[in-house]
């Protein structure tokens, strides 16, 4: 059985939707392609690949199809190698899921996790040190969930609120929203936990009103180190702002810290 028809493929492709749609697509052309050379290496023999039952899909127009020059044992072999696809892609999903999480696990903040909690229920303000790839900054907003409703996290760099923001949605795997926000693009809900953004957003949301940020219950201030203008804008904003908010909660981190600076400017 010949492959599809050119002109066939951007009907069959707008069956993939979502951010991956253009991976999708193009791993599924190639798998199509490999499920059709099997099926002829099957031809005349007692066993041909097992599928799963491949029911009609409105995704895939029959009419507009056979138009196109895709007959009707064409489609049926189409809509059976998109039920493959998707059970393939689920399990590979899968797998690789858990390996994520596995390497999560092994994060040396992940021994932490309890700690960084009871920390914030005894203290407002807690001020976290870590080395450079030890997970805090995609972890931290995570283990905050436990106990938190909604979480935003500065970046001082745009480039750094959009790719973190892209990776613990994907750790999360859909069980909490994750968004960001930058200078001329938001990319965030009312409905997502956690709103990662520049400090300069922040300041935004501080200066649109008293209550810019009464959405949120932890406020996190990552790569405080580097002190901006804008870092020290927000650090003295947050001392005012938990006055005013008894129950939120500050989390300032950092790779290299002076502990005992931030901790007094904070009240010890």
């Amino acid at each position: 059985m010949a492959d599809l028809p050119d002109a066939a493929w951007p009907v069959v492709l707008q069956h993939f939707r979502g951010a991956d749609a253009a991976a999708d697509g193009a791993a599924f052309r190639e798998f199509h392609r490999r499920y059709l050379e099997a099926r002829q290496r099957a031809a005349g023999t007692s066993s041909t690949p097992a599928a799963p039952a491949a029911a009609d899909d409105d995704d895939l127009p029959a009419e507009r199809l056979r138009a196109l020059g895709v007959d009707d044992a064409a489609q049926r072999a189409l809509r059976t190698s998109l039920a493959l696809f998707a059970d393939f892609r689920t399990k590979q999903r899968a797998a690789a899921l858990e390996k994520l999480q596995q390497t999560r696990a092994k994060l040396p903040v992940a021994a932490h996790a309890d700690g960084i909690l009871e920390a914030l229920r005894a203290s407002q303000v807690l001020v976290l040190a870590g080395d450079t790839g030890c997970g805090k900054s995609t972890q931290v907003p995570q283990f905050l969930l436990r106990e938190y409703g909604r979480v935003a996290c500065t970046q001082p760099r745009r480039l750094a609120a959009v790719s973190l923001a892209r990776r613990v949605s994907i750790e999360g795997n859909g069980e909490h929203g994750v968004g960001h926000q930058i200078r001329f693009e938001s990319r965030a809900a009312p409905s997502d936990r956690i709103v990662f953004m520049t400090e300069g957003v922040m300041l935004r949301h501080i200066a649109g009103g008293a209550k810019g940020l009464d959405d949120f219950d932890v406020i996190v201030l990552d790569e405080v180190h580097e002190r901006h203008t804008s870092t020290d804008v927000l650090l003295g904003t947050m001392r005012g702002l938990l006055a005013r908010r008894p129950a939120l909660r500050l989390v300032l981190m950092s790779a290299t810290l002076n502990l005992e600076l931030f901790s007094s400017f904070f009240g010890g």
